[in-house]
């Protein structure tokens, strides 16, 4: 049912696509601001557990928004979306904004260089103790050690099998529930746990982050580095002191990372609520975006900026049709699937 439905969408768009509609489908006010979110990047990447865009894919999609969007710096789409009505600045064309969360090596090694090459801004959300320690965001930690066993050995010592991709989000969605409701030091040492008992440690060969010295060209050479948080932590499901120390910690450990002021931040798993959002203002940020599905129009919340996830694996029709705001997910119907997760599946759950 879920490929029958994929199918039909993708042949729908594409007829779509072939007759211009996404390009000539603007929504009222048709400056509305897109920010986009990307995660991770691989050469050769194919559909799989690894939720990696491959490198190919990226090269068209970037060629494509620089043909019909004018892309612009995150700090141009905040103030954008804060004008009501037309910018004082005359764009040709709608306004998109590039982004992407975590932090990870690939970052630097495939999305930056193409980016470059086609002298194109962006910014880097980045997990701070991610760079600084090497401490992968646990969600993904989570994930990749799932994805690695048949039969899941549990911290209580039970086991559960996991025979198909629904076995594995089912425990993951469980587990990720669990912990994120912990604070970062409890996440750790269950999630070190967990890797021995299912000897699972090579994950995190393949989790590798930014380094120090990579930030600071990216930084360099046209990326703006945003927060992600200290530890990737829900912020509105952990206490307000630990939800304050990740907001305010990771923005003076971007400074210290990259040499330059921390001005924006993605709210982990895309959540927040108006003490996160006044949390946020108060640290010294300019700008929060979140993960909630949308265009920002004339006078949005720079606390509550809103995006649109961009899976790894859709065609390019399907992909102009996201962007222009044609394609939209049904609301409410990712519910209980966390962000990074409900990205590889959107297909499967949050469209009709």
């Amino acid at each position: 049912m879920i490929r029958a439905k994929e199918l039909v969408k993708e042949a729908l768009l594409r007829a779509a696509n072939m007759l211009g509609v996404p390009s000539r489908y603007r929504p009222k006010p048709e400056r509305a601001v897109r920010i986009l979110t990307y995660h991770r990047f691989r050469v050769g990447a194919r559909r799989d557990s690894s939720a990696c865009l491959d490198v190919a894919k990226f090269c068209e999609q970037l060629d494509f928004l620089r043909r019909d969007y004018d892309v612009v710096p995150l700090e141009e789409a905040v103030r954008l979306a804060r004008t009501e009505g037309a910018s004082s600045r005359d764009l040709a064309r709608p306004p998109v904004a590039i982004t992407m969360d975590d932090g990870f090596e690939d970052n630097y090694l495939i999305a930056f260089p193409e980016l470059r090459k086609r002298g194109l801004p962006a910014t880097a959300f980045v997990v701070a103790r991610f760079v600084q320690a090497g401490e992968p965001p646990w969600p993904s930690e989570l994930a990749a050690i799932v994805d690695a066993v048949e039969t899941l050995r549990l911290n209580d010592g039970r086991t559960i099998s996991l025979t198909c991709a629904d076995d594995r989000d089912a425990v993951t969605r469980s587990l990720f529930q669990f912990l994120k409701c912990r604070a970062p030091k409890e996440r750790t040492a269950f999630l070190c746990d967990l890797r021995e008992r299912n000897d699972a440690e090579h994950v995190l060969s393949a989790l590798r982050p930014l380094t120090r010295v990579q930030l600071r060209e990216m930084a360099a050479g046209g990326i703006e580095i945003g927060s992600h948080s200290m530890h990737h932590s829900v912020l509105t499901n952990v206490p307000a002191d630990i939800a304050l120390a990740e907001i305010v910690e990771s923005r003076e450990a971007v400074l210290e990372l990259t040499g330059k002021v921390c001005r924006f931040l993605a709210y982990p798993d895309g959540k927040w609520n108006p003490d996160v959002a006044a949390m946020t203002k108060a640290a010294g940020y300019e700008a929060a975006v979140s993960q909630g599905w949308g265009l920002n129009v004339g006078a949005s919340d720079p606390f509550a900026l809103q995006r649109i996830d961009i899976p790894y694996y859709e065609s390019m029709a399907v992909f102009a049709a996201r962007v222009s705001g044609l394609l939209r997910p049904l609301a409410g119907s990712d519910a209980g699937l966390p962000a990074w997760k409900a990205g590889a599946r959107e297909s499967e759950t949050r469209e009709g």
